[in-house]
């Protein structure tokens, strides 16, 4: 008996320490912060936090991204050892190896070796004569080539003649094409609105339709920023964009309010920005939201068709 309590109660140490884990994870919130700035070259840095700076996240980015990820303290991977170079490697002047250039050189060498004989080739042709398409014999005096000339010509001729009158077949070929290519898209652009207007149509997608944008917006609401600071400088040399691009940025005064102080200038082209924002987000509340939705039937119905689709 005294085994089987001692059991019973390790075993309920256990769950409750799974169970206080579990929550844990669900419902202390993860912080963020972002700070940056913009003086001709960008500059940030993001920090992730977890369970008061238990796990901690950096990241900067100035040249380059460089990330540290510390748990309780402790840097994750070890770092990295700077590379020595080897006494006995001398520098070369060339930047191929010596193999490397004298490959480079046998190539050079051969190209221009069959660019020659090309060139000869083709001269031997033209001393030669001609070569007659329609009769496959070759011609070699003046005169023959010169009625090769006139009948490619009035070929050429009668091609622009026919396709001035629009008698070409393969003219008339292209625009059988292009006109059964057309119908073909017209009918499925039809049977797309056909299935998106019987979609809508349905009140029980119209319900799923609803809770995923009720969804949608709370996860928005819950992971935007809290707080928002920064500075916003900006000018044009031209007065009058100076002033337009006030006037658009007062529509966005709703949104950013006082948190964002805007600076203009009227006479020099100029932009400087710098900010921070700061939020949070709890993994339990966005794990209730996806169950929300999951436990709508007609929503899953529509994954499966979906991936029905997919794998056909």
């Amino acid at each position: 008996m005294i085994v089987l309590k001692v059991m019973g109660i390790v075993l309920l140490v256990l769950l409750a320490l799974v169970i206080g884990a579990v929550l844990l994870v669900l419902l202390v919130p993860i912080r963020y912060s972002l700070a940056g700035s913009y003086d001709g070259a960008v500059k940030g840095k993001g920090t992730l936090t977890w369970f008061l700076h238990a796990v901690f996240v950096t990241g900067i980015y100035e040249e380059g991204l460089d990330v540290t990820v510390r748990v309780l303290g402790r840097p994750l991977g070890g770092r990295k050892k700077p590379h020595k170079p080897d006494p006995e490697e001398e520098p070369r002047e060339s930047g191929l190896p010596q193999a490397g250039e004298a490959r480079v050189r046998e190539d050079i060498r051969q190209e221009t070796g069959k660019e020659q004989l090309l060139e000869e080739v083709q001269w031997e042709k033209k001393e030669e004569g001609f070569f007659d398409e329609e009769e496959g014999e070759k011609s070699e005096t003046g005169d023959n080539r010169r009625g090769l000339w006139k009948g490619k010509k009035k070929r050429k001729k009668k091609d622009r003649a026919n396709k001035k009158r629009g008698d070409s077949p393969k003219l008339r070929e292209s625009l059988r094409k292009a006109a059964d290519s057309l119908r073909e898209k017209w009918s499925r652009l039809r049977e797309k609105k056909e299935t998106v207007e019987a979609f809508l149509a349905d009140k029980e997608n119209q319900k799923t339709i609803r809770l995923l944008l009720r969804q949608t917006k709370a996860l928005l609401c819950h992971i935007l920023p809290r707080k928002v600071r920064g500075n916003l400088t900006l000018g044009f040399e031209d007065p009058w964009m100076t002033g337009n691009a006030l006037a658009a940025l007062s529509i966005l005064y709703v949104w950013y309010g006082d948190a964002v102080k805007v600076t203009p200038v009227f006479d020099e082209a100029v932009l400087l920005v710098d900010g921070t924002i700061k939020g949070r987000l709890r993994p339990g509340t966005i794990l209730v939201l996806v169950i929300r939705v999951l436990l709508n039937k007609n929503f899953r119905l529509l994954v499966r068709r979906w991936r029905g689709k997919r794998g056909k």
